[in-house]
């Protein structure tokens, strides 16, 4: 006899997909690239300063298109620094919808291009917030 249970298991253990990441920095090209982004709050004597790396998933071109598409994601990342005061980085929410938005912009400039949205997610590696 057939036990459905174990038949029904076998079928779904053979249909998971596992997701699986990769993560990669948004790196510049040559000798003088840096990964920091570096620059003062709109209205405010503070700074703000982070590393950013993105995840993926896995066999997707992520590295070639931060290689790629570098100075325009820059320009993305800064304009939405730009959006904000200093007050909409204090505590965890603000902080989290900055890597947020960057995320659905990066996403919508490849759509755009008529290529993949790739980003699965937008992370700070490090993040410093100088208040003046």
């Amino acid at each position: 006899t057939l036990d459905r249970s174990s038949a029904a298991s076998d079928v779904y253990k053979r249909q998971v997909i596992i997701p699986s990441l990769t993560y990669s920095d948004i790196g510049g090209m040559g000798d003088n690239s840096n990964k920091s982004f570096w620059t003062n709050i709109s209205n405010s004597n503070s700074f703000i300063s982070f590393d950013l790396a993105f995840s993926s998933y896995e066999g997707e071109d992520l590295v070639d298109y931060l290689t790629d598409y570098d100075p325009d994601f820059r320009n993305i990342v800064y304009s939405e620094i730009a959006k904000r005061k200093f007050s909409d980085f204090e505590g965890s929410k603000g902080k989290k919808l900055l890597l947020y938005d960057i995320k659905e912009k990066f996403n919508s400039y490849l759509l755009k291009k008529e290529l993949d949205p790739i980003f699965f997610g937008v992370h700070y590696k490090v993040l410093k917030i100088v208040e003046r």
